[in-house]
């Protein structure tokens, strides 16, 4: 009679001993808080259509890869405040600007309390409720070049000397009334300070073309148009 062996295969060698039996995995980690959503808020109509005060910075340069414009539009009525914060980037196409592209609009609202020449915003973003925005503004002036001034080199170009702020061509200033701001946040050190004045409002131009690396106060068109000539010549 033919004899029949049952023979028992065991993967791995683990199959039939607990003390090699796989643990269960544990529970999924917990996912990221969600940003905090900020409060439904309705903007009153006298709010959004109150006077527009407006603050630019512009960052360009031969040197910078990316330039930048933000244009920061503050608006008040009574006690109630409404900022709204537009950017637009650009990258270097061989040493000129490319085409502006704009990013999602920013805006804040949160009060506007005024004593005597001081403007204290507290503000907070419509769409996330932790970013906020507390600054103290004083009325006074500023002098600003023209909307179409440029950035000329003080040091002549046959001197190997690099920290030139430059100055303005042309010359001429115009005193502006302006809200002069001190952001708590701020940590940029090419613009002083922020600064608004009413539409269509002024402008800090930082040009970085390498040795030099300057910036001031310039006036803005009055279609709020970008000038992207910032040096003497051809080139913007």
């Amino acid at each position: 009679m033919r004899s029949v062996v049952w023979i028992a295969f065991l993967v791995g060698g683990t199959a039939c001993d607990p003390a090699h039996a796989q643990p269960s995995p544990g529970p999924a980690p917990a996912p990221p808080p969600a940003r905090a959503p900020a409060p439904a808020v309705v903007i009153p109509t006298e709010l959004s259509a109150a006077p527009m005060w407006i603050g630019r910075t512009f960052h360009t340069g031969m040197i910078a890869r990316q330039h930048t414009h933000e244009t920061q539009i503050l608006r008040r009525h009574g006690v109630l405040a409404l900022l709204t914060i537009e950017l637009r980037v650009a990258q270097s196409q061989m040493f000129e600007i490319g085409t502006w592209k704009a990013q999602p609009v920013t805006t804040y609202v949160g009060t506007s309390k005024q004593t005597a020449k001081v403007v204290t915003l507290d503000l907070t973003n419509m769409a996330d409720a932790t970013d906020r925005i507390s600054m103290q503004c004083r009325t006074t002036t500023i002098a600003a070049a023209p909307p179409t001034a440029v950035r000329r080199a003080t040091i002549p170009d046959h001197v190997e000397e690099c920290g030139d702020e430059g100055r303005w061509q042309p010359r001429t200033t115009k005193r502006m009334t302006v809200l002069r701001c001190a952001d708590d946040d701020s940590t940029s050190d090419d613009a002083p300070d922020l600064a608004f004045a009413p539409s269509p409002g002024i402008e800090w131009l930082y040009v970085n073309d390498d040795c030099l690396q300057g910036g001031g106060w310039r006036q803005v068109p009055a279609d709020r148009s970008i000038v992207t000539k910032v040096r003497p010549g051809k080139k913007p």
